[in-house]
């Protein structure tokens, strides 16, 4: 499990940047992804176009996209 969760991260990690660049996604996180570690990507709008860019699979590793709404950083 613990090589299979680091896997997901360093799939994210190579991926995040990209995905944080496209308009509307607001975060990207790791988490449950049906029943298993994966990568969810969340969105502040409900966009196909978004869903459209973001693969539903990586190296076998599922990334889901969440509509989450915007998302506030308090410091």
């Amino acid at each position: 499990m613990l090589k299979h969760v680091q896997k997901v991260m360093d799939i994210k990690h190579s991926h995040e940047e990209n995905w944080l660049n496209m308009e509307g996604v607001v975060a990207v996180g790791v988490g449950k992804v049906k029943g298993d570690a994966g990568i969810i990507v969340s969105v502040d709008r409900n966009h196909q176009i978004i869903r459209n860019q973001i693969p539903l699979l990586i190296d076998g590793i599922r990334i889901d996209v969440r509509h989450t709404g915007s998302v506030n950083v308090q410091t």
